[in-house]
Order: C-alpha cells, then structure tokens, then sequence
C-alpha cells in the first residue's frame, strides 16, 4: 500500500512540475556610474524582439560655466527633478543558459535647460550636469509584436556623484 501511495504521488509531482505553466522571465542587473547604469542580463521571454525601458528620477545638479573664462564656474543654484528614459529593442540572442546581456543608461542632457533654469548669473553661460542624486527608476520589458508587458520592477535607489546603488522596492511582474 505504501508503495502504491509512492508511486501515485510522485506520479502526480512529476505531472504537475511538468506541465505548470510557472512563467520564469526576469532580469537580473547591477546597479553603478555617476549616471543611472544598469548591466546584466534577462531571461525566460520569447524568441521574438522584445522593448528594455529604463525610467529613472532624480534630482539633477549644475554648474554654469562663464562664457568668457572656462575657469570660472560656479555652482547652479536650483536643483531639477528631471525623468529620464532610455530603451533597448533587443532580438533575442540568447547563449546556451537563454540569457541575453543588457546594458541600459539614463544620463540628463544638459542642453535641455537654459541657464536661467539653473540658476546661472545669465543666460550667455553655459550649463554643465555635475551629477544627479537618482532616487527612483524602473525596468520594462515589453513584447514588440503584442505590446503586451512582459515583465516589470521598480527600484528605489541612492546616488553620490560617482555611483548609484538601486534596490527593487515592488515586483508587481506587470506594470500598472
């Protein structure tokens, strides 16, 4: 009787290991740079092109530099909270484990402010991004043939003018 009760439970675990339909995709990054970079790699999607979106927030920090002496630059007087996205369309090149490398970076474009923004003595200086204190950012991965979000994370991070560091904060495996 024992055996038979053996035989049938494993029977039943091998059944529905087998056959679960657990889905396995995710993304696995480091966090670093001045600016928001994440390197790594994802795995478990499709064999079709799927969309990486990096959206990272954060405060950005300038300096203004004078238009007649590079060597005089002063501090900007007003940090901006700035959103920045990059994307990645990868076809899926995955290696034998069906891991594929990702590389995202959202840095801010200096020229997206004027000098006045930032607190420069006039608007014939010119605006340098010293850094960013990056405090939030998130990674999608989006089917390109169905637009359907195959996977999503949120991070809360902490940033020095030579690092940022993100740890995840909500795994809704969806974005909402």
């Amino acid at each position: 009787m024992k055996k038979k009760l053996l035989i049938i439970w494993s029977t039943l675990l091998i059944a529905m290991l087998t056959f679960s339909p657990v889905y396995a995709g995710g993304v696995s990054i480091t966090w670093g740079g001045g600016s928001i970079i994440g390197e790594g790699y994802a795995y478990g999607f499709s064999r079709d092109e799927v969309t990486i979106t990096l959206d990272a927030v954060g405060n950005a920090y300038f300096s203004c530099v004078d238009p007649g002496n590079a060597n005089n630059v002063v501090p900007g007087q007003n940090p901006i909270t700035v959103k920045e996205e990059q994307e990645a369309t990868v076809d899926l090149e995955a290696d034998e484990n069906g891991k594929f490398s990702i590389k995202l970076e959202a840095d801010v474009d200096p020229g997206l402010f004027t000098p006045k923004q930032v607190g420069c003595p006039n608007n014939n200086w010119k605006v340098v991004v010293d850094w960013v204190d990056w405090t939030w950012a998130a990674i999608t991965v989006t089917d390109n043939s169905s637009g359907k979000v195959l996977w999503y994370q949120e991070y809360e991070c902490m940033s020095s003018p030579s690092d940022v560091d993100c740890s995840k904060i909500k795994v809704t495996g969806k974005k909402k």
